[in-house]
């Protein structure tokens, strides 16, 4: 249920529509897993992850 708690509260303060918010899911998936590891998450998609971080505390590094 958690995901899904986050996904709706990035899409309500992003105002993403449907299709982001699916494409969205995964990164937040991905978030969820890298933390309950307590593994950091390195990904090019700076955009995405710090709307996620927004609303859940994961570790994450950017690579450009």
């Amino acid at each position: 249920m958690e995901a899904a708690e986050i996904l709706k509260h990035v899409r309500d303060r992003e105002h993403y529509d449907a299709d982001k918010t699916r494409d969205l899911a995964f990164d937040v998936l991905i978030a969820l897993s890298a933390r309950s590891i307590g593994a950091t998450l390195v990904t090019c998609n700076e955009a995405d992850v710090r709307a996620i971080g927004r609303h859940l505390t994961f570790d994450a590094v950017f690579w450009h």
